[in-house]
């Protein structure tokens, strides 16, 4: 019941803040939030260490094709407390508090940092560096100041982060802040590529086999779509003139068709603005809830990313 009353307010906070939003829950996300360009994926636990490697997989395969920024928020783990204004890392996917979120949102700068046990700043280690040559001062003779090691100010200039303690400590001597605020909403993931499809393997499709010819293609389990892929290369001028869309999504179907899956699946691509089809190996309709309807001969003919989208449009406008 926790998590579900966090959830709420986590959707009434993104609605005040001028958000479009759809609701997905017990995915590897919750919460697909739009405004103008940016776009957030976030999974809403009351302990984050619920969390697993295989949710967060998926996470960071759909924020990097989606160009999206993944965030979990909770209010704690297994043994500490989520605390306000301190950005946590789950599988290199930052986790916030909901009152840390709030902040965000409302534009107020986040500087801390917790990963595996420490708590570290950024900093900008070239005006550290201006500011200590501009009183003449050696690394050593700012050492002694501050009651610091020669090792520490080398490696603050250097390696441009240090904790929260000791940036303070430098902030207060030279009265200028030298800390950088860390920027949740330009997060970005790697991604490795998923394993094929259990669907996609009792469809008859082999581990080698890249589905569609011109395009990156990942598969994920906890989500709306079960494959999203992108194009290797930029689309023709022409294409992306009449339509700015590049990434395309695909809903397996082994046995039956799903409605109920197919109208999340339809949801879910309809908010995000991609393209869309289902894939089965039967024979089937051209199109099923207004979503094309493809086989594996489909795509074998399939030369150029151009061709199936054109294939797409073709086969939704034929109802």
């Amino acid at each position: 019941m926790l998590q579900q009353e966090m959830l709420t307010e986590i959707k009434n906070m993104l609605i005040e803040c001028g958000y479009s939003i759809l609701i997905v829950e017990r995915e590897a996300f919750d919460i697909i939030a739009k405004r103008d360009s940016r776009i957030l994926l976030i999974k809403v636990l009351s302990n984050v260490d619920s969390y697993s490697e295989e949710q967060a997989r998926d996470m960071k395969i759909l924020a990097s094709v989606l160009n999206a920024t993944p965030l979990i928020i909770s209010r704690k783990g297994r043994n500490f407390m989520v605390e306000r204004g301190v950005v946590y890392e789950r599988y290199d996917i930052p986790v916030v508090s909901p009152l840390t979120f709030r902040m965000v949102l409302e534009g107020d700068e986040i500087y801390v940092h917790s990963k595996k046990g420490k708590r570290v700043v950024s900093i900008n280690g070239r005006r550290m560096r201006e500011l200590r040559l501009q009183r003449n001062l050696s690394m050593e003779d700012l050492a002694k100041e501050l009651n610091l090691t020669k090792k520490t100010i080398h490696l603050m200039e250097k390696e441009e982060r240090a904790s929260k303690e000791i940036i303070d400590k430098v902030e207060t001597y030279f009265q200028e802040r030298i800390s950088v605020p860390i920027n949740l909403f330009n997060w970005r993931v790697t991604s490795s590529k998923a394993p094929i499809s259990q669907k996609l393997n009792s469809m008859g499709a082999s581990k080698n086999f890249m589905i569609i010819k011109g395009f990156r293609c990942y598969f994920v389990k906890r989500s709306p779509a079960d494959m999203v892929s992108v194009p290797r290369r930029k689309l023709s001028f022409k294409l992306r003139k009449r339509d700015k869309r590049t990434v395309v999504a695909a809903k397996l179907c082994v046995n039956r068709m799903d409605r109920n899956a197919i109208a999340r699946f339809k949801r879910f691509a309809d908010f995000c603005s991609i393209h869309k089809f289902v894939l089965t190996s039967e024979k089937q309709q051209k199109h099923v809830e207004g979503i094309a309807v493809l086989r594996f001969e489909d795509l074998n003919e399939i030369d150029k990313p151009e061709e199936l989208i054109k294939l797409i449009k073709e086969k939704e406008e034929d109802r």
